[in-house]
């Protein structure tokens, strides 16, 4: 109409109108055409570099393997198979004389591998019986391990189509489990969940094609209560504490899930176990969140009762024996005096509060010849024994479980002390001593290891996973029209953009079964509960979508009540239903004789937090474990105006001693009074990168700190110690090269000693 462009534009424009308007239409058709093609080649493109770096990473762990004549567990699958297809005659054979029958426990979780193993073995049986041989036991709605392989389609489908007229599908009508409030509301928010229309569709994706696979899957949901099952006057009892804030789901979850949630938490616990509930599991979706919880339930919950203890992963690990750890660091401190160990050795010592003056026993060692002469299990037995009749009972237990994994760690290896100390601040540290059959206490546990357990009462304290990744990640077919690649996949970014692309039907299926996970996760936390379940929901993913269905038309089936008679409590922050009552619990636990300990709470906070970080940390050489210090800081530090407190939060988490924290400040301080132009590196700086790795000819490259510029481009390796510079500049070149490589024309690339003061340009 004229009102876009002026008059003299348009007058212009007028003679190549037609021509222009055609060609506009020739790319509208060309963009329904060969859009979505265009798109693939974008995505596809994106993720050429990590693909390359995935296969020299591919290439090197095949040499490795040549190399050391070693085999992966996950290689294992593949070899069978490959084995099986040329073979199975004579292995099924052989197989089929001895068994006649068989049972596959778990089939919602075979991968497709394992299958292909199986499958002539099912074959086999089923055409040599009449009657029915081969048993599949398995939940599709159980299925939460497709993140290991697990393919529930192979119970939902594929042994249907496989063997079709010789599966007779039997549904497990009655609950054993659980008691009758329980089993109800259970069948009632998983049925209507599946069922909600809402389901999902803020996500901005269609949500009937989830909807209709979630249906099928949990059609057979409901469950009855067995009439022959007697019950005393306890019918079970249903708590929900919905959260009412907000959250953001892209923030870090455990932000999120901060203390003030665990009060509640820490409330019912102790009410349960009043009202004589002593079989409690707290299950949570991740190890962090247990841990979280285990430190907030120990410094906050005191009950004086010989049979309550927190049972989890976090308890039972030695990284929480202070007998344990200050023997290893006695071990390490008497092997090298490093002054690290003898600092974590004092602090370990101090919290088992010994009356022995511990200065006075480490001189007798550091000067007993005779001692030091000794073997490792020697000198480990020999600082227990010295406390041993000291240490409370649970010390003990530690100290009685780690001397076994010192046994079995010696007759595995020939290696010397400096490696056991390696190998256990890397690995043995978070072994766990062994507590079989136990039921009385409170069970922290995560939902994937709860899968086949059951406790009276369980308490999710979050419902809200599953949290994503920053940038998540999918293997995806090659589209039809990509003829050239002999790649068989693409790795491509997950995220909306792939709706226009040809591999939006795969995504769409991922983004279904990621949803379809966390409803089996959510089926499989609250089905745990026998008499008891408690549930903490949060306003935020499979949480959001349970608050929605809450809040609307959600149920229980032949009750006739509104949702809202069975609200308790409410308040600008939570609401608080509760289903059938809370009675006492009378049930008596059998004794279970096995090895275990009491752990009682904190009666105050810990003082000491100890980090495990890197092999260099535990080098024998305190100049490796500086020089791990100092390339942390730098690596931490993007500006000169706050570069100090960076440095003291990283000193704290490494529990750098004062004197030192000090020193390594006053160090910076002299090095940016003396060197003006590293001021100016980060402040004319556009962009400041550290620790990156490069892929360059098929090596990996590393530079410590990069500083792009408007005109040119700062290299800097860092270096600490009496370090002679000069034998490094060879490195540095390299990194400078490798820089060129990439299209940077003009660099300057420096040495810079932290500790000498010392900066070197290297040309």
């Amino acid at each position: 109409e004229g009102k876009w462009v002026s008059k003299n534009i348009e007058q212009k424009f007028n003679p190549y109108r037609d021509e222009f308007q055609q060609l506009l239409t020739e790319f509208i058709e060309s963009l329904k055409t060969d859009g979505k093609q265009y798109e693939d080649a974008r995505v596809i493109l994106e993720q050429l570099f990590n693909i390359s770096i995935l296969n020299q990473i591919v290439k090197n762990l095949h040499e490795y393997k040549k190399t050391n004549n070693v085999v992966l567990l996950s290689d294992i699958g593949k070899m069978l198979q490959g084995f099986i297809s040329n073979n199975y005659l004579f292995v099924y054979e052989k197989l089929g004389v001895r068994y006649e029958y068989f049972l596959i426990d778990e089939f919602q979780d075979t991968s497709n591998i394992q299958y292909q193993v199986i499958k002539p073995l099912i074959e086999n049986s089923i055409s040599e019986k009449v009657s029915e041989s081969v048993l599949l036991v398995g939940d599709i709605k159980q299925a939460i391990y497709r993140w290991r392989n697990g393919d529930w389609k192979l119970m939902n489908k594929t042994i249907h189509e496989d063997f079709s007229n010789n599966v007779n599908v039997s549904a497990l009508e009655y609950n054993w489990r659980s008691y009758p409030v329980v089993i109800d509301f259970n069948n009632a928010i998983l049925k209507q969940l599946v069922q909600f229309n809402d389901l999902y569709k803020d996500s901005g994706i269609d949500n009937s094609a989830l909807l209709t696979l979630a249906q099928d899957i949990y059609k057979d949901v409901e469950q009855i209560f067995p009439n022959t099952k007697k019950l005393d006057d306890v019918k079970g009892y249903v708590k929900l504490f919905v959260n009412k804030k907000k959250n953001n789901e892209d923030a870090e979850q455990q932000d999120d899930n901060g203390n003030d949630n665990l009060v509640w938490v820490v409330n019912e616990v102790s009410c349960l176990w009043k009202a004589g509930y002593k079989n409690i599991g707290i299950i949570v979706r991740k190890n962090k969140e247990a841990s979280t919880i285990f430190d907030f339930l120990m410094n906050n919950l005191s009950i004086d009762d010989d049979d309550f203890k927190v049972i989890s992963k976090e308890s039972i690990t030695y990284i929480n024996s202070n007998a344990v750890m200050w023997v290893v660091f006695t071990l390490h401190y008497v092997q090298n005096a490093s002054s690290y160990a003898h600092y974590m050795a004092n602090a370990f010592y101090d919290k088992l509060q010994l009356p022995v003056d511990v200065e006075e026993f480490y001189s007798s060692l550091l000067g007993n010849a005779a001692f030091k002469a000794k073997n490792l299990y020697f000198k480990a037995e020999f600082l227990i024994n010295s406390f041993f009749s000291n240490f409370n009972e649970r010390e003990k237990t530690f100290s009685i479980h780690f001397l076994q994994l010192l046994k079995k760690y010696l007759e595995n290896n020939t290696s010397g002390e400096a490696k056991f100390i390696q190998w256990f601040f890397e690995k043995g540290i978070d072994e766990s001593i062994k507590i079989s059959g136990e039921k009385k206490g409170v069970h922290l546990v995560t939902i994937h290891k709860s899968k086949g357990l059951e406790y009276d009462a369980v308490i999710v304290p979050y419902v809200n996973w599953t949290k994503k990744a920053a940038v998540n990640y999918l293997w995806l077919n090659k589209t039809d029209w990509v003829k050239e690649s002999n790649i068989p996949a693409f790795l491509v970014k997950s995220n909306k953009n792939l709706l226009a692309s040809n591999f939006d039907k795969q995504y769409l299926l991922e983004q279904n079964n990621e949803k379809l996970d966390d409803i089996n996760l959510l089926y499989v936390a609250f089905t745990r509960a026998k008499k008891v379940l408690i549930a903490g929901i949060e306003q935020q993913l499979i949480g959001k979508e349970l608050s929605k269905l809450i809040e609307t038309n959600f149920k229980i089936e032949n009750v006739n009540k509104n949702i809202d008679s069975y609200k308790t409590f409410e308040n600008e922050n939570v609401t608080i239903f509760e289903f059938g009552e809370l009675k006492g619990n009378d049930e008596p636990y059998a004794e279970i004789e096995s090895e275990h300990y009491e752990i009682k709470p904190n009666s105050k906070p810990q003082s000491l937090r100890l980090v495990v970080k890197g092999n260099e940390e535990w080098s024998s050489q305190k100049s490796i474990a500086h020089g791990v210090l100092i390339h942390a800081i730098m690596e931490q530090i993007t500006d000169i105006i706050n570069w100090e407190q960076v440095a003291q939060r990283v000193m704290i988490t490494f529990n750098v001693a004062e004197p030192n924290k000090k020193q390594i400040k006053e160090n910076i301080k002299n090095i940016l009074a003396r060197h003006n132009q590293i001021k100016d590196w980060f402040t004319i700086a556009e962009k400041i990168i550290s620790e990156r790795k490069f892929l360059h000819q098929g090596r990996i490259y590393r530079p410590d700190k990069v500083f792009l510029h408007n005109d040119k481009v700062i290299l800097v390796d860092f270096k600490t110690g009496e370090t002679n510079l000069e034998a490094y500049k060879a490195q540095v070149i390299r990194y400078k090269s490798m820089l060129m490589a990439l299209n940077y024309d003009k660099i300057e690339a420096y040495l810079l000693n932290i500790d000498t003061n010392e900066l070197v340009l290297v040309d």
